[in-house]
């Protein structure tokens, strides 16, 4: 389990790196965004990643799958067709109350134009539970960042999407780095996956801009859904 979370977190380096300039292309990025997010998240991966070489690995697999069946109740809890929500909440900046720790953020995605709020210590909490579970976990932690953002802080879920791949970046370096230390890793396995995974998330982030958002939602629960149970089950076999 532990090679296999040394192993993910490089592969979540090149491929989030790889998707990220696609987005950018797109707009659906937003670098403040990113950036409050990294500073909560990079240094709690090193964290993660420390009691990720002590902890079983059983503890490991239903960590994952507690955190992917919470994420996915929390989406199904919602309701269907809400997650256009925020964009169109906030389509005027003079309906957006105004705090210094609050930002006003403008993005355009094709044709429309986004306004949204990004609070600074929301996503400073977020960031640090994203790098957390990244170091712990050995993964990037979007699939698990995207719905706290559309949640808690209401991003626009095509925005939440491409920022996530950017935040992302900060704790898969420091907690590929940390398990390189502990040789956590076989580049002889890593090489073939990094380099399928690159030209998948180029696809992926070119999707994203086409697919309708509501699909976007139910193909991350069909994931979440799929990982939890796979996870859960072989966490509780060795039991």
């Amino acid at each position: 389990m532990r090679e296999a979370v040394g192993l993910s977190l490089l592969y979540v380096v090149f491929t989030a790196a790889s998707a990220t300039l696609r987005h950018f292309k797109i707009g659906t990025v937003d670098p403040m965004l990113a950036l409050i997010l990294l500073a909560g998240a990079t240094p709690m991966a090193v964290v993660g990643s420390h009691y990720a070489t002590v902890l079983p690995n059983n503890v490991l697999e239903i960590a994952f799958a507690l955190l992917a069946i919470g994420a996915t109740a929390t989406y199904l809890g919602r309701g269907r067709g809400k997650d256009e929500a925020p964009a169109k909440s906030f389509s005027r900046p003079d309906a957006i109350p105004r705090y210094r720790h609050i930002l006003l953020r403008r993005r355009r995605v094709k044709n429309e134009e986004l306004f949204f709020t990004v609070n600074i210590f929301s996503g400073l909490l977020l960031g640090g539970c994203l790098g957390i579970v990244a170091g712990l976990l050995g993964i990037g932690g979007g699939w698990l960042l995207v719905p706290m953002l559309v949640l808690v802080m209401r991003i626009p879920i095509r925005i939440a999407v491409g920022t996530s791949l950017l935040a992302i970046l900060g704790p898969a370096v420091a907690g590929a780095a940390t398990h390189w230390k502990f040789g956590n890793f076989d580049l002889k396995i890593s090489i073939p996956l990094i380099l399928a995974g690159i030209i998948g998330a180029q696809i992926g982030a070119i999707l994203v801009a086409r697919i309708p958002s509501i699909w976007l939602e139910r193909l991350l629960v069909f994931l979440l859904i799929v990982a939890s149970i796979y996870m859960l089950g072989q966490g509780l076999k060795f039991l």
